[in-house]
């Protein structure tokens, strides 16, 4: 069986809610992504009872489970936040060292918030978030490893970067300045 990535389904899936808003059936193109496929060709062929609740409940659960952190370790004592911590240690994922202003980014859509010369700081990142890449000093994240999606870009730019912080997006406000030092794996607070 031929498995399809959720990549080549989006354009169809588009067609598809562009179609169901012009009968009726959805209020926008993007609530296409909150139906089963069979409720698509159901809605296609007139059948729409409940369909705005299911989209709607649907639609909410989406925007509680992105807001909610995972435990940062399982089975073993998680690190706390703190005020007044000068520092957080996580690994060092690409070496080098930057000092600038941290820029706290939670979504991708506030990308454009990243002013050149900043350090991103983020939960972590995925293929969609390299174009931020080029403006950053260095990257914090909170998860990953080595092998993540951010260490693997971080050390092609040849930025400076530490992951698996676990709590950097806690302690760190926009704006803070900080020292990052990837080959330590620190990032310091820095204050005059």
């Amino acid at each position: 069986m031929m498995s399809l990535s959720r990549a080549s389904l989006r354009a169809p899936c588009l067609a598809a809610g562009r179609k169901l808003v012009a009968i009726g059936a959805i209020k926008q193109v993007d609530d296409v992504f909150f139906l089963t496929f069979s409720e698509i060709e159901a809605a296609g062929r007139g059948e729409r009872e409940d369909l705005d609740a299911r989209i709607q409940a649907r639609r909410a659960d989406y925007e509680l489970w992105r807001e909610l952190l995972p435990p940062h370790t399982i089975g073993g004592q998680s690190p706390e936040a703190s005020d007044d911590v000068s520092e957080l240690k996580g690994v060092g994922a690409s070496r080098g060292s930057a000092r600038g202003r941290a820029r706290v980014i939670l979504h991708l859509t506030d990308g454009d918030r990243l002013q050149p010369g900043e350090i991103l700081v983020t939960r972590s990142t995925t293929s969609a978030w390299t174009p931020l890449f080029l403006n950053a000093a260095a990257i914090v994240t909170d998860s990953g490893g080595m092998l993540s999606h951010c260490a693997v870009v971080a050390r092609e730019y040849q930025l400076p970067a530490v992951v698996g912080t676990y709590i950097a997006t806690r302690l760190i406000a926009d704006g803070d300045d900080l020292e990052v030092d990837g080959s330590t794996g620190i990032v310091k607070f820095v204050r005059d």
